[in-house]
């Protein structure tokens, strides 16, 4: 069966990228092309034609989906959401998640319990791909660090975690790398190697643009692999489900909720890397929840023909 991908970022839609790496992700793309391998070995073959059988929508806008209604209705259709709901609304209402539209509708979002929802954990490429060395703690730098383009966005959390971070960059305590910063001693410009860049510090910041429960991206997946303990701001419940106990919550966006939280990490330091050691022998399975979910939708539609 032929299969063809729509993206709400449009751009996406015919990339074929060999490794899939980008500034501020490890790896971002490289769940889908495991995806597309697998998708071949039961039948399914990813195509950009327009003769196509089955069409997943990764995340959705009104335009995509009057353009799903507009198919014809023996080309299946499945509703993979992936996105932020502060960015890509629209897909998350109920009455888009629950249309009789869709053959299957895959997500991350544990907002909704449903048994017509399939949820799966967001992917995170571990140890398949290749990882610089890394340095010794001892000798790196004693701060911390944090990762993310500056958002001056109302949005979700991204001005309360830009507030914090400059102040904590300002006393000395950590460096910000990522697009778009105001200019200060501790802002160190971009990188083009995430990992790499983790490794030379104690300690990760991890705070995610919002809280929905499953929400959980690539954030503290990419610490782990840089063998770092993080602080991290976001769904806590799943992400001790995903990750254990190789980071400390910050459970607010604040200069206090800050120093309580590094207290707990410096006290914990020890535990908390071998937990960190333990949990990146197995990260090559934090794949495993997207690929599984995606094929059982595949294998609905093969069904119902």
């Amino acid at each position: 069966m032929k299969v063809r991908f729509f993206n709400y970022y449009r751009h996406l839609d015919k990339m074929t990228p060999q490794i899939g790496d980008t500034l501020y992700g490890n790896y971002l793309a490289y769940p889908g092309m495991m995806l597309a391998k697998r998708m071949e070995d039961e039948g399914f073959y990813k195509t950009f034609d327009d003769d196509f059988d089955i069409a997943i929508f990764t995340d959705l806008d009104e335009e995509l989906m009057r353009f799903a209604l507009s198919l014809p209705p023996h080309i299946k259709k499945i509703l993979h959401l992936c996105e932020s709901p502060i960015y890509t609304p629209y897909g998350h209402h109920p009455h888009i998640l629950f249309s009789n539209i869709w053959s299957s509708v895959v997500t991350y979002n544990r907002e909704f319990d449903s048994s017509r929802l399939q949820h799966y954990d967001i992917p995170v490429t571990g140890i398949q791909c290749p990882l610089p060395s890394i340095p010794s703690v001892k000798d790196t730098l004693p701060r911390g660090v944090f990762i993310g383009s500056f958002k001056n966005d109302n949005r979700g959390f991204g001005l309360h975690r830009d507030n914090l971070m400059l102040q904590l960059a300002e006393a000395g305590i950590i460096d910000i790398y990522g697009h778009g910063w105001p200019n200060s001693s501790h802002y160190c410009g971009k990188t083009d190697d995430k990992i790499k860049t983790l490794t030379q510090y104690r300690y990760v910041i991890c705070s995610e643009n919002a809280k929905y429960s499953g929400y959980v991206t690539e954030k503290i997946g990419d610490s782990i692999l840089a063998e770092r303990p993080c602080l991290y701001f976001g769904d806590v419940l799943h992400a001790h489900k995903r990750f254990g106990e190789t980071f400390i919550e910050l459970p607010a966006l604040s200069l206090e909720a800050f120093h309580t939280a590094f207290e707990r990490l410096n006290s914990q330091y020890n535990t908390l890397y071998t937990a960190v050691l333990k949990e990146k022998s197995r990260s090559e399975h934090w794949v495993d929840s997207f690929i599984e979910n995606m094929l059982q939708a595949l294998r609905k539609c093969k069904l119902a023909n």
